[in-house]
């Protein structure tokens, strides 16, 4: 079974709420393809939600998506990276930094250049939950705990760690 990343750009604010609401109307389907929900990041505004899947490939995924009607924009195999998903610390907020590079990444490079940075990490009480990285190594998702996403904006900035977005989420873990 391969981990599966879908994003999705939402035309209505998304909740977690109604994200429990679709997995039920959907669960056979998902079922059918043999794709398991591992858990969901949805903006705090709504207006974005990007989903962890463990399936048997990508297109599992795009099938369930399609037959529940369900819209995204990226749909991408990724490996993991950290020590592993956990619920926020008492206190922080999950934030997601999305990276996207014009050539591929050497995961240890970064990492390496995250290790680092851990001092400015340290100082803006941003802590590291673990990053998806696409099969292609264009793309990662970096996940942390933090006061706030611009305490993550800040520290990525003073230690030229390079990203797309940063922005807040609630987790739905079905």
């Amino acid at each position: 079974m391969e981990h599966i990343v879908v994003e999705r750009d939402m035309a209505k604010p998304m909740t977690v709420e109604i994200a429990a609401q679709l997995y039920d109307q959907g669960n056979l389907c998902l079922e059918l393809y043999r794709v398991n929900v591992l858990r969901s990041y949805i903006a705090i505004d709504g207006s974005r939600m990007t989903c962890l899947y463990q399936a048997p490939d990508a297109e599992a995924v795009r099938h369930a998506n399609r037959r529940n009607e369900h819209a995204y924009r990226e749909v991408w195999k990724s490996s993991l990276h950290g020590p592993g998903h956990c619920p926020p610390a008492a206190g922080k907020e999950r934030v997601i930094v999305e990276r996207q590079f014009d050539v591929p990444v050497v995961f240890d490079e970064l990492q390496a250049q995250e290790d680092a940075a851990g001092w400015c990490l340290d100082l803006h009480k941003v802590s590291f939950v673990e990053t998806l990285m696409s099969a292609d190594r264009k793309r990662l998702l970096c996940l942390y705990d933090a006061p706030d996403a611009e305490s993550v904006r800040t520290a990525n900035r003073q230690t030229e760690l390079p990203f797309k977005r940063v922005w807040t989420a609630t987790i739905f873990a079905p």
